[in-house]
């Protein structure tokens, strides 16, 4: 009996629940050597070649233009070069039989696989269920919705009549923000640890930037400090999932603005590689987009840790909150009487008090350098 392995519709290069084989790059029989392109799939989003993963003989499973589920064969690659009608015979069997052993498997598609991911469902949340699409991630996620919204309704307005109340309804924007921090607090175990900064250091160093004609503000000197700080503790910079932890190679800091338009976080793309300057530079220029109501989705995404400034508004202490697919998030308090407080907020299953207190040290320690610009 030939020895063969199963060339299938990659399910972690796909969003689509299905692919299309447009077009075989190889003759059915032929050898092929790993590495080797043999087929050309297609998706709704994009076109893509599989390579061969084995060396051998190509036996094709399905013909061009033919559609399959992420996950099925298109084709097997044999060790041996038999007569054709005999190993299309024997790789049909073996394929009945691998349906069979797999009947009590539970299939995932490629798109609901990716949503579970992100919002943290697991397969054993849908009991009974042998194939899980991305219509069953969404109603689930619906009716999760629909529970919460149940919750809120039996206990915000309990013993009063609704004529004791005004409906204010929110802007998208403020719903997705909320649906966003949900989905976030739901899992987290958020702590929230906090230390005093000493102003007249970092005063200093502004008063530097000063003197050469750069107006630098303290959010922006924290958040130049945060981003070098962020490669030493790389817990700070990732997310929990599914019992693992997830690291994010770039450091991509949101840094919330709320000049009374409604509070937006655009986030500076790999400002660990930018200098003070240009830090300084990015944040005001996102504040100038932010005035003008011109901010994209774009400017908002791919943030891995989020800093909050309420220096300006007199405000001492306040715990902020951690963004979804995030693990920490840094808030800047009022400076009074020559001391200012940071306080960071992180999740406890990636982290802990002493990691957190060293993290908050060493941005300290930078911030206030002169050394370091």
């Amino acid at each position: 009996m030939a020895k063969y392995s199963h060339v299938q519709v990659p399910m972690e290069f796909v969003n689509d629940e299905d692919a299309t084989l447009v077009r075989w790059l190889v003759e059915n029989g032929s050898q092929v050597r790993v590495g080797q392109p043999i087929a050309t799939l297609e998706t709704a989003k994009a076109a893509f070649d599989v390579n061969a993963e084995v060396e051998g003989i190509l036996v094709y499973a399905v013909e061009e233009h033919e559609t399959r589920e992420v996950g099925s064969t298109i084709a097997w690659i044999c060790d041996e070069q038999l007569d054709p009608k005999e190993l299309q015979k024997e790789l049909e069997q073996s394929l009945q039989s691998e349906k069979k052993s797999d009947a009590g498997k539970v299939r995932v598609s490629g798109k609901a696989k990716l949503l579970m991911e992100k919002y943290g469902i697991n397969a054993s949340d849908f009991p009974g269920c042998k194939k899980i699409g991305v219509i069953d991630v969404e109603n689930m996620l619906q009716r999760q919705e629909k529970v919460a919204q149940e919750i809120l309704s039996s206990t915000s307005f309990q013993g009063q009549d609704n004529d004791d109340v005004e409906i204010i309804r929110l802007s998208n924007a403020k719903l997705y923000e909320a649906k966003e921090l949900s989905i976030a607090m739901q899992g987290a175990l958020s702590c929230t640890i906090a230390r005093q900064m000493n102003t007249q250091k970092i005063g200093k160093v502004i008063e530097y930037y000063n003197e050469k004609g750069i107006r630098l503000s303290i959010g922006e000197r924290l958040l130049w400090a945060c981003s070098r700080t962020l490669k030493k503790f790389p817990f700070f910079n990732g997310y929990f999932s599914r019992d693992q932890f997830l690291h994010y190679k770039e450091v991509n800091i949101g840094y919330a603005i709320d000049l009374g338009k409604g509070l937006k976080v655009p986030v500076t793309q790999n400002v660990n590689q930018l200098s003070q300057i240009a830090v300084s530079a990015r944040i005001k220029e996102f504040a100038l987009v932010y005035m003008r109501e011109k901010l994209t989705n774009a400017d908002m995404a791919y943030g891995t840790f989020t800093v909050t400034d309420l220096t300006s508004f007199n405000v001492n202490h306040f715990t902020p909150l951690i963004n979804h697919r995030q693990s920490a998030t840094l808030g800047i308090c009022a400076a009074i009487e020559g001391t200012l407080n940071l306080v960071l907020t992180f999740d406890h299953r990636v982290s802990e008090g002493r990691s957190a207190a060293l993290f908050l040290a060493e941005i300290v320690k930078l911030a206030e350098s002169v050394d370091e610009m």
